[in-house]
């Protein structure tokens, strides 16, 4: 796939536990590619949905054609059901080689506090 600065594309794909045995959820967003020069940024904004709720996130996805996929943050933007009133961050970063081209998504959550 070839992308120009400015395209619009979308993704879904399976959530599998870190063992890459247990299917866990799915994700589903879209991005907006906004640097075409070696590589690219693109703004990107998900839902990863779980059996016990979902949450959203969006940021810079990062991407280098000679190093590939670059270690990315996503902001935590909201959360439903055990996930509600979550913060944090969803690091990014590429999968096992093996398993290429696939992404590892890494959850770093807190809940907010409630009052």
């Amino acid at each position: 796939m070839v992308l120009f600065n400015n395209d619009l594309y979308g993704s879904e794909d399976h959530l599998i536990d870190e063992d890459q045995e247990e299917l866990i959820g799915y994700n589903q967003g879209h991005c907006v590619e906004t640097v075409a020069s070696g590589g690219f940024i693109a703004e990107c904004f998900f839902t990863y949905v779980f059996d016990d709720g979902s949450l959203t996130a969006n940021g810079p996805f990062n991407f280098d054609v000679e190093d590939g996929v670059l270690p990315s943050f996503l902001a935590v933007t909201g959360g439903t059901g055990e996930y509600d009133g979550a913060q944090g961050c969803v690091e990014v970063s590429a999968g096992p080689a093996e398993e290429f081209p696939s992404l590892q998504f890494d959850f770093k959550l807190k809940r907010k506090s409630r009052e």
